[in-house]
């Protein structure tokens, strides 16, 4: 699995908010965003970049890919929850 960590100065609008949740439901992919935060997907690599390069085609005032980078069950433990594998960052 891969993860990729993308920041954006603004993440405010609805349409691209639904467009980044379709995405990534067609891509399997998992993650989180928050206005005034930064974003992370987990997934295979694939379709972790697969996301970014569709995301980076979108226009963004101040878009950032911060990396993308293989992650490793030993490195992080992994955990299901929802029927999704992630790396324990927080609770289910």
């Amino acid at each position: 699995h891969y993860h990729a960590f993308l920041t954006s100065h603004h993440f405010i609008s609805p349409t691209k908010r639904r467009t980044l949740q379709q995405l990534s439901s067609q891509l399997g992919i998992t993650g989180s965003a928050k206005v005034g935060y930064p974003g992370i997907v987990y997934g295979p690599q694939e379709a972790v970049e697969a996301f970014v390069r569709d995301v980076k085609g979108v226009q963004w005032l101040a878009l950032r890919v911060r990396f993308v980078e293989p992650i490793s069950d030993s490195d992080f433990g992994v955990r299901m929850c929802g029927g999704w594998r992630y790396p324990i960052l927080e609770g289910c």
